[in-house]
């Protein structure tokens, strides 16, 4: 998204903010956009606009410590204790049969899985792989496959509508040239922890 602002000639500022919050500031007109999200949103919060283009497809997973389990899709989780960031979306809709201990974050999140609080923690792959590594944590593993592969979407906020034909045309041309995937590479190369 900082290619796609820059090849319109917009310097981005990005604050990090918890997802419920985020979502609330961006929709009041507090932030200006919020970076990714899953597709419609735009029917609960009706000052967000979502682009066209989807800026990449994240793998939904879950991360576990439990060493025999049947778990293969969100169906499954409905019988256990799962953690997710507060204002995690796609979880807040696969899960609401489940027992879910709301984190702050995602490394509060996978302190209640180390300290057996929960189960499963659910978050992107990359994310999760990242939190295990970066904190060499011990008996957690990926679950395998991911829950669910889902297309990732920029929001802005309304008073911003006119920049929208302009971004949708920069990230098409970010994707048609293939310098998007160059710079997803980039950042999973020049970060071990995002390695699998």
């Amino acid at each position: 998204m900082r290619a796609a602002y820059l090849s319109i000639g917009i310097n981005i500022r990005v604050h990090r903010l918890p997802g419920a919050r985020s979502i609330v500031e961006v929709n009041n007109g507090k932030m200006d956009a919020e970076l990714f999200r899953i597709k419609g949103l735009t029917k609960k919060y009706k000052h967000l606009i979502q682009l066209s283009n989807p800026i990449f497809i994240t793998q939904t997973s879950a991360f576990t410590h439990l060493k025999n389990h049947q778990v293969k899709n969100w169906q499954d989780l409905q019988s256990h204790s799962i953690s997710y960031t507060l204002g995690f979306k796609l979880a807040e809709r696969n899960t609401q049969n489940s027992k879910v201990i709301h984190a702050n974050d995602l490394n509060h999140a996978f302190r209640l899985l180390t300290n057996k609080k929960v189960e499963f923690v659910i978050d992107s792959q990359l994310n999760g792989l990242q939190i295990i590594k970066k904190q060499q944590l011990k008996g957690i593993h990926l679950v395998s496959p991911p829950l669910e592969s889902t297309a990732i979407f920029h929001y802005l906020n309304s008073k911003h509508i006119k920049l929208v034909p302009a971004l949708e045309k920069a990230l098409f041309k970010l994707e048609a040239s293939g310098e998007s995937a160059l710079i997803r590479n980039r950042i999973i190369k020049n970060d071990p922890n995002l390695k699998p």
